[in-house]
């Protein structure tokens, strides 16, 4: 049996989704397939945080990465409508801390970079730091707060995209692995099913996170160069005396407390292919950490550890825009561990290209091209 689509998407994790959302709203038809469960990887692994004063300095990504974080406030409302879900989203705020004297001019200039993009943040000493998290170490001897940032229960928020694109007529189908290829020329006309089904389509989009390379190399000639990287995470019941109120970054990790009553923490990376087993080495730092950053987790039980796989590129950017050789191909992979983050412009941006047939200028940055030889002859491409 062969079924037919505008747009054929690769991969039910937040991005696919996402881009599901925006396309069958603009008036597309979408179907999309996963060899597993909507969500079930990388999404479900993300601890959710809207915190992107991440300590680099990027012309391309920085100011992509936070237009994205910027639609969240109009975002959660628009899909807890389309869906009548609820999404767990929090502005709780987050202290970026330092327990050094010497690391004070550092994160001085980092925090002047930031208000030069637009935060507002605020200089805290350990004192005033304390004052509004008293968990926090005696060793935190300075601190940025940025009342802006925030989290997100990703599953919720990857349910809700999902349920918004069903509720306009796209069709989403879990384990429903891709076997194949139908091409015609320079257009892939369909895709064969692992539930021995056809789809027939007109735009192919390629959103399968750390498996996007995985034979797509192979079925479509071109390198994709993105690999998992593994990330392992844990939470703990929060301090019953004083439980934390803030997303907290410190000693190599962040905290962030969740509505359940619980303390998330993270994260590590690591590379093992796609292994997703956690690993007492990995576990150990992250309690260590969380400890010298806030004592009392000490007396504080664990409720679980996971861990989840990024896809990441070389230079930790995503890929987005177009599959030279292929007219009616693009991919939408790569996001590494802001994939929550950049979920809601990568949909919007790539909805426009698919829609309009144009790249926008604000995908250009992160086409697959910059991978690729220079005399390819691809960098002309719209």
């Amino acid at each position: 049996m062969t079924k037919t689509t505008d747009v054929l998407i690769v991969g039910g994790g937040v991005i696919g989704c996402s881009l599901a959302y925006y396309l069958q709203k603009a008036g597309r038809q979408v179907m999309v397939v996963d060899q597993g469960e909507i969500g079930a990887q990388a999404s479900s692994a993300a601890v959710g945080l809207l915190a992107p004063l991440v300590p680099f300095d990027n012309e391309d990504f920085v100011p992509f990465l936070l237009a994205s974080w910027a639609l969240f406030p109009t975002l959660v409302p628009e899909l807890e409508a389309a869906s009548g879900l609820a999404i767990a989203y929090q502005q709780t705020g987050s202290l970026h801390t330092i327990n050094h004297a010497k690391r004070v001019a550092r994160l001085e200039q980092q925090m002047h970079k930031w208000q030069r993009w637009g935060f507002h943040t605020v200089w805290l000493t350990g004192d005033e730091a304390r004052a509004c998290e008293p968990v926090l170490s005696e060793r935190v001897c300075a601190a940025v707060a940025a009342p802006q940032e925030g989290q997100i229960h990703p599953s919720s928020l990857v349910a809700a995209f999902a349920t918004a694109a069903r509720n306009k007529g796209a069709f989403l189908c879990p384990q429903s692995g891709v076997t194949g290829l139908e091409t015609k020329g320079t257009h892939v006309t369909g895709a064969a099913l692992s539930t021995g089904e056809a789809v027939a389509c007109d735009s192919l989009v390629i959103a399968a996170g750390a498996w996007s390379s995985q034979r797509w190399q192979q079925w479509l000639g071109v390198p994709i160069p993105v690999r998992p990287v593994r990330g392992q995470a844990l939470a703990l019941h929060q301090p019953a005396a004083t439980p934390l109120t803030h997303i907290l970054f410190g000693e190599g990790v962040y905290l962030a407390p969740r509505l359940d009553e619980t303390v998330v923490i993270g994260a590590t990376t690591d590379e093992a292919g796609f292994d997703t087993r956690v690993t007492e080495e990995k576990i150990a730092f992250l309690l260590a950490s969380a400890h010298r950053l806030v004592p009392a987790l000490q007396a504080c039980s664990l409720v679980r550890a996971w861990a989840g796989l990024r896809p990441r590129t070389a230079d930790s950017r995503p890929i987005l825009g177009r599959v030279p050789r292929w007219e009616n191909v693009v991919l939408s992979t790569g996001h590494g561990a802001f994939g929550i983050t950049l979920s809601p412009l990568s949909g919007l941006a790539m909805t426009e290209l698919l829609m309009t047939g144009q790249t926008p200028e604000v995908l250009r940055p992160f086409s697959l091209d910059r991978f690729l030889p220079q005399s390819s002859g691809t960098r002309a491409r719209k």
